[in-house]
């Protein structure tokens, strides 16, 4: 089961050796399609990387919770997210090893495209 999550989270490498993630195929979007679309519900994700001393990959952090609202999106039996927002945060923490942890907030709308089948 864990194995599946990490696909569905993190992907898998294609032949190309490019990493796929296996929900790719789940619309992400801050705007709204114009074909015909039934609401199914709203949902959110919080992904994070604590800052090395290489930094952080930020555009990874932002894929990675594209990924997250993907996979809920399936579980929801949508076809994609819409009308998407993110926004990134950086925290501190003090005390005798300071740490920064870089945070990526989004959240979104999932749809069912009318007409559209499972199969």
């Amino acid at each position: 089961m864990r194995d599946s999550v990490n696909k569905i989270l993190f992907g898998s490498r294609s032949n190309s050796g490019q990493v796929v993630p296996e929900n790719a195929h789940i619309l992400v979007a801050t705007s709204s399609p114009c074909e015909p679309y039934d609401i199914i519900d709203s949902i959110n994700a919080v992904s994070s990387q604590k800052a090395g001393l290489g930094g952080v990959d930020l555009e990874g952090i932002f894929e990675h919770a594209k990924n997250k609202l993907r996979a809920k999106c399936i579980e929801l039996g949508g076809d994609a997210v819409i009308d998407c927002h993110f926004s990134e945060r950086s925290a501190h923490s003090g005390g005798i090893a300071p740490m920064q942890v870089i945070e990526v907030w989004s959240y979104g709308t999932v749809v069912k495209f009318r007409g559209k089948s499972n199969a």
